[in-house]
This record gives structure tokens, C-alpha cells and sequence, in this order.
């Protein structure tokens, strides 16, 4: 299982204010409040972990069916820091699990996987482009008997013969990203691809 989540730095300066009275407490956990308070750059703590408790959820809604959100139930740890690369853990609802970021001035790109798989993903290719089949097949992201489709309301890579594989999208602002788990000689293994999407195009994301 594998969730991902994208956030547009920008965006998120001009759309947020997680500062007002009352947020923190409600969203963060009390030692994910100190992570942030003792940050170099609390907003980028702060989207970082909120980009942990995202890609979370989408595990936890895939595997429970359930919709419920409640980020103070997540807790993330950031445990490794490796120039613009996090990685750490996320726990809550019972479950735990692995996560890897990436960390730019422009974007934090998260992807969480449940405990026991490398959460790090293979090298991401970022182009300009549209989001749809065409532009993943190009890239090498899907051979050319693979779609992007949705099973029960959630992603998945299908091929031609019906069979799927677990996929998860996320878009905010000028980027949008899906990964997929692929197994190859009995190692699975996270494949990432990440696109500045064209003028118009039409994503979801939660932001609080």
C-alpha cells in the first residue's frame, strides 16, 4: 500500500494561515507543535508534516474504506534529514508506517508506504505537461497496454487483461504526482512521476 502527497510551497504561503489561533493545536500533536516551534523554517516543518498525515490517510482510507480524517490522530516523526531528502515515520489509527520526502523551494513531494517497503521511490522525472495516459506512457511511467483508472472511487494502474496495481494521486497548485507499487523479482519497489501541470487543469488536494 502506498498514499503520496504534493504541496505547492507557494500556494501554500498565500492560501493558508496556519498560524491563526487555535490551528496548531488542532491539527499537530504536541510533539509535532515542538518540531515546529523549534524549526529553522517552521513553515516548511509545518507542511511537511502535514504532507506525512496526508499521504497517510490515503493508505488508511484505501485499506479501512473509511473517510473519516483526523490529522491529530497522525502522528509524524521525522527521524533521518539528508539535504532535501526526510524520511521517518507516521503512526496512528492502529497502523504504522514509512515515509520519504522531497524537499525543494518550490514544492515538498511525500510518499508513505506501510512498514516493511522501502518507502524511497525511483528516480522522478518533472516535465510541463498534461495529466492524463498519454503524457505517463511517454515518460515511461506506464507501458502502452496501461491506464490510469479508478476502482471503488481510488486509483489503480490497470492493464489490458483487467489486472491492476495500487496507485495514488495527488495535485496542489502548479504540480501534480501519482506513484504506483511495482514488484519485480519478489522486491517491491515505488515508481513516482511528477508533472507542472498545464494552465486549467483540474486537481483535488486537502489543504487545511
Amino acid at each position: 500500500m502506498t498514499g503520496n502527497d504534493i504541496i505547492d510551497l507557494q500556494l501554500a504561503a498565500t492560501e493558508s494561515n496556519w498560524r491563526r489561533k487555535g490551528y496548531l493545536e488542532k491539527v499537530f500533536t504536541p510533539a509535532e507543535q515542538e518540531l515546529i516551534t523549534a524549526a529553522t523554517d517552521p513553515d516548511v516543518m509545518v507542511w511537511l508534516l502535514w504532507s506525512g498525515k496526508e499521504a497517510a490517510y490515503k493508505i488508511f482510507n484505501r485499506v479501512s474504506r473509511q473517510r473519516i480524517y483526523a490529522p491529530q490522530k497522525w502522528e509524524v516523526m521525522p527521524l533521518v534529514w539528508q539535504k532535501d531528502q526526510i524520511s521517518g515515520s507516521i503512526k496512528g489509527a492502529g497502523a504504522s508506517y514509512a515515509f520519504s520526502s522531497k524537499l525543494t523551494a518550490e514544492y515538498i513531494h511525500t510518499v508513505a508506504v506501510v512498514s516493511g517497503i522501502n518507502p524511497a521511490v525511483l528516480p522522478v522525472r518533472i516535465m510541463e505537461a498534461a495529466a492524463d495516459d498519454a503524457c505517463l506512457r511517454h515518460t515511461g511511467f506506464m507501458n502502452h497496454q496501461e491506464s490510469l483508472r479508478k476502482e471503488e472511487g481510488l486509483p489503480v494502474v490497470m492493464n489490458r487483461a483487467g489486472h491492476s496495481c495500487i496507485a495514488s494521486i495527488s495535485h496542489h497548485g502548479r504540480y501534480w504526482s501519482v506513484v504506483r507499487m511495482q514488484q519485480h523479482q519478489g522486491a517491491v519497489s515505488i515508481k513516482s512521476f511528477m508533472a507542472v501541470t498545464s494552465p486549467g487543469f483540474s486537481g483535488s488536494a486537502g489543504r487545511p
